[in-house]
Formats: C-alpha cells, sequence, structure tokens
C-alpha cells in the first residue's frame, strides 16, 4: 500500500509540472492589442427541441453538427445558409462527430451503442 501512494506521489508530481509548462503560448498584451476582431455570424438551426451539438467544419468550410435530442447528422452551408438533414433511427442518441479527411462523417450514437 505505501508503495503505491508513493509511486502516485512521484508520478502525480511529475505530471502536474509538465501540463502547466505546456501553457505558454498566449499571445502577449501587445500581440493581442494587434489582432483584428473576429466577424461571426449566427444561423437559427430549423429543428426546434433537438439540441444540435458538437459543430465540426470540414475542408469545403461546411458545418457538420448533430442533433441529440432529434436523432440525426446536419450540415450547413454557410455561403448559401442552407441545412441539409440526415434522419437517423429513434433512439440513435447521436452525440458528436468528426469528418475525416476523405469528407466521410463518423459520428456515435449514445443510446444505440454505435460508432
Amino acid at each position: 500500500m505505501y508503495r503505491l501512494h508513493q509511486t502516485s506521489t512521484i508520478i502525480i508530481g511529475l505530471i502536474i509540472p509538465m501540463g502547466f509548462s505546456g501553457c505558454t503560448n498566449y499571445p502577449t498584451k501587445a500581440e493581442a492589442a494587434s489582432l483584428k476582431p473576429v466577424e461571426m455570424k449566427e444561423w437559427q438551426v430549423p429543428w426546434d427541441q433537438t439540441r444540435p451539438r458538437d459543430p465540426y467544419v470540414d475542408q469545403q468550410q461546411r458545418v457538420w453538427f448533430v442533433g441529440q435530442g432529434g436523432d440525426y447528422i446536419a450540415v450547413l452551408d454557410p455561403e448559401l445558409g442552407q441545412f441539409h438533414q440526415f434522419k437517423l433511427d429513434h433512439g440513435t442518441g447521436t452525440h458528436n462527430l468528426i469528418v475525416d479527411k476523405e469528407g466521410k462523417v463518423w459520428y456515435d450514437g449514445n443510446c444505440a451503442a454505435q460508432i
């Protein structure tokens, strides 16, 4: 029991400083002052009460997301302001997605044990 505790302390003692040492890539005040403001635009998701979440921008600048409460995957073309929905089986419980380099969408369905 003592060895486990001692080992844990050593591991934690090594990991914590490493974690904090990596947080130095913030801009200085001068760099931050020289940054241009970011223009933001919002779109209203056309499917109410579906808990849209986890946006992912693909290589063509389309925004993919899931409707966790609506069992769908959707994509927004920001150039046209158009949405397209891909319905999934009821009870899928979509939770997250990624788009690979080939443009294929991968999602998980938490309630249906799907990846």
